[in-house]
């Protein structure tokens, strides 16, 4: 019993380590690939106020942020998750179908809640989040520009 919990125990590290090691991997990938992409554009691109260092760089970070917010560990949680569903479900079914079907009915209803739950513990703020980044790193532009003239 405690080999087996035990053995619980080391896979799931191993599984946070692994998935995370992969976001890190991603988002690093994905940084380096768009910084070079932002080289390689002509000068006239910079001009525009929207394309400024500040908010390009901004941008360049919370992009790559969110994008290892949305892979990694939370891949990985939702492959466990989908098999502690699958598991559950199965020893539902062996040991009362019944109920099993009962509680599988009910499953549409407890998904919409959950998804409602969600929605509103989460309240989308990113668009403004990144504005209030954008606006803050144009400003140190600004103060750099003043600065090196």
């Amino acid at each position: 019993m405690f080999l087996a919990l035990g053995a619980l125990f080391i896979g799931f590290i191993m599984m946070s380590w692994m998935f995370g090691l992969s976001g890190e991997k991603l988002t690093t990938r994905l940084r380096k690939k768009s910084f070079a992409k932002l080289l390689s554009l002509e000068m006239s691109y910079f001009d525009d106020h929207l394309n400024s260092t500040g908010n390009l760089t901004a941008r360049l970070a919370s992009d790559a942020g969110k994008v290892q917010g949305a892979t990694g560990r939370k891949i990985g949680e939702g492959v466990m998750n989908l098999g502690a569903f699958g598991c559950g479900l199965t020893i539902a079914f062996y040991y009362s179908w019944q109920l099993a079907l009962i509680v599988f009915a009910f499953m549409p209803f407890m998904i919409v809640a959950n998804a409602m739950m969600m929605q509103v513990m989460t309240d989308n703020h990113g668009g403004e989040e990144q504005k209030k980044i954008e606006e803050a790193s144009k400003g140190k532009g600004k103060r750099l520009e003043i600065f090196n003239n």
